[in-house]
């Protein structure tokens, strides 16, 4: 099963298109208490911490093998800013 750690409906629009069975976790992480000079390494950064606070925050205990829980983020840089 996939566990998508994102509340984003274009996300989870995305999977159900492509057949993908997912179930929806929150995480409680705050995206802008995590930094990185890159766009694109700020991105992969914040979606590690979505996915790992919303594996803590679930209090899941079955996770089996083949389980796969997904974060994700988006960032859109103008210039040197996010």
């Amino acid at each position: 099963m996939i566990y998508l750690a994102s509340q984003s409906p274009q996300r989870t629009r995305l999977l159900s298109e492509h057949g993908i069975d997912h179930i929806i976790v929150t995480s409680r992480q705050d995206e802008e208490a995590v930094h990185h000079p890159l766009p694109a390494a700020l991105a992969a950064a914040r979606a590690r911490a979505k996915a790992r606070s919303a594996d803590l925050d679930s209090g899941r205990t079955d996770w089996r093998q083949g389980d796969a829980l997904l974060g994700a983020d988006t960032v859109v840089p103008l210039g040197n800013r996010v």
